[in-house]
């Protein structure tokens, strides 16, 4: 919760009154995961500190929608990185290539992506945009 959720409460809180002063807009990173239920002692905490954070992206964004600031979140699935290589046991391209089957798209989006995303929603082509939530998935959440 301190990483997840405070730390993105006290930064929008600091940073408020300058986006204010410079149109400037917020742009969360949270999971799938926050749409998700799980009994692994490890995975709750987590998919609970994620949806908290959807749901104070969009209360950020109703709440600073007067002074003109947006408040947006990416929520991204497993994507094929660093991260997912380094932290699977086994064989990290054998496992990532069995969770891109289980994508309706049959691989995984790279970082690059999820950061294409997150650049479109900081800009002003997207300016009536603000308090969304982007899933970034390849469809995972379509399997549900």
């Amino acid at each position: 919760m301190k990483i997840n959720v405070r730390a993105a409460i006290q930064l929008t809180t600091l940073a408020a009154p300058f986006l204010a002063k410079t149109k400037g807009n917020v742009v969360n990173v949270s999971s799938i995961a926050s749409t998700l239920a799980s009994k692994s002692p490890t995975g709750l905490p987590y998919c609970v500190s994620k949806a908290a954070l959807d749901h104070f992206t969009r209360c950020a964004a109703l709440e600073l929608a007067s002074i003109e600031v947006r408040v947006n979140s990416v929520n991204p699935g497993p994507i094929d990185n660093e991260f997912a290589t380094n932290n699977n046991q086994g064989d990290s391209r054998v496992i990532t290539q069995e969770c891109a089957k289980l994508s309706p798209l049959g691989f995984l989006a790279t970082s690059e992506e999820i950061a294409d995303v997150i650049v479109l929603l900081a800009s002003e082509n997207a300016k009536s945009i603000t308090g969304s939530i982007y899933v970034v998935d390849n469809g995972f959440f379509l399997k549900g």
